[in-house]
């Protein structure tokens, strides 16, 4: 019996954990090695330096009880969201800082999908629904139009994924590039999502298709929200090129500033520290700043609304609301057109 948990990456190798639970090679491994062995293949969808990953992390791999019900009957697996190639279901993701896990059912079908946290013993409960198929679950979607919805239905899920498959099936074969648009493009028409939308551009400008290929790139861009940005870094310059064929990356925006490390130092409790700094445009082309994103409510920034022109700087107003007494550490994402799409800042200091 084989019930194959995915995440968002398909054929990239995953990051390893010091722990031997988990599977190291490929996904597409992971699939061979859980049919050898008879296995469901579970796995965890995670991102970079996220706390609540480790804490899940945690229970499969320490939790006594949870142990004694994978060692069995499950193979781990493990995906970091933001390697390149690992987006295919990042749009179902409740939130970029948790885990999500999905299982697939003998027949290859969703069986459940495990967003964020649970403790042992819902997840118990819920392995237990899942391999007698009476899973019951809920769970949210992100996209620039809504940020917070449900509904994304699991059979959407798995067009989607089956898309990605086909793509990467194709290889360099023509003919097959022509099978895996057609599914790469049912799955965009269902569930319009960048990366989905992002998947039509890159196929048919493969295949030589450009009006095609600026159609969905426009498609997939007008899906870009600050979720998208931050997820899909890697992938929206190419995108921009295929949405517009005489942009040249050299010409393209370029977003710097001049403090990306910002120490407050020691603040009151209840203290409102506002500041300022200065960002400037060193590319060939006008920069557009969508937003800033901080880490926490306690943080928050205004961003000029009007394009910065070549050579150009603006101010970005900064304020911290010190709420909490200790040790700070916080980050904001700067968002823009730049071809490097996303600008971090670090904001430290400590409150009395």
């Amino acid at each position: 019996m084989l019930a194959i948990a995915s995440c968002a990456g398909m054929l990239m190798s995953c990051h390893n954990q010091s722990k031997s639970v988990f599977f190291s090679g490929t996904l597409s491994q992971a699939f061979e090695e859980a049919a050898r062995q008879k296995k469901y293949l579970l796995v965890v969808s995670e991102n970079e330096q996220c706390p609540p990953c480790v804490t899940w992390n945690s229970l499969l791999t320490e939790n006594k009880q949870v142990k004694e019900m994978l060692a069995d009957k499950y193979l781990l697996y493990r995906c970091v969201r933001q390697v390149k190639g690992n987006e295919i279901l990042s749009y179902s993701l409740n939130s970029v800082g948790s885990p999500t896990t999905i299982l697939y059912n003998q027949r290859g079908e969703i069986g459940s999908i495990i967003t964020g946290n649970k403790k042992e013993d819902e997840l118990i409960t819920e392995l237990y629904a899942f391999e007698n198929e009476r899973s019951m679950f809920r769970f949210y979607t992100k996209r620039a139009s809504d940020s917070n919805h449900l509904g994304t239905p699991p059979k959407a899920i798995e067009k989607s994924l089956q898309a990605m498959l086909a793509f990467q099936a194709a290889g360099n074969d023509t003919s097959k590039w022509r099978t895996a648009l057609t599914a790469v493009q049912a799955a965009a028409m269902s569930q319009p999502y960048f990366y989905n939308c992002y998947l039509s551009a890159m196929l048919n400008n493969k295949l030589g298709d450009k009006s095609q290929s600026r159609k969905w790139a426009l498609k997939a861009l007008e899906l870009t929200g600050s979720y998208e940005m931050l997820l899909y870094r890697d992938l929206l310059n190419e995108t921009k090129t295929y949405a517009d064929t005489t942009l040249t990356m050299e010409n393209a925006p370029y977003l710097a500033v001049a403090q990306s490390k910002i120490t407050l130092g020691v603040l009151k409790f209840r203290e409102k520290k506002v500041w300022q700094i200065s960002v400037y445009n060193k590319g060939k082309n006008p920069l557009l700043l969508h937003q800033a994103v901080a880490s926490c409510s306690c943080l928050s920034a205004v961003c000029p609304k009007a394009p910065i022109a070549p050579g150009d700087s603006a101010i970005i107003q900064l304020s911290y609301d010190a709420s909490s007494h200790g040790v700070f550490n916080r980050g904001l994402s700067i968002l823009s057109n730049a071809r490097n799409t996303i600008m971090e800042v670090a904001v430290s200091g400590v409150v009395e």
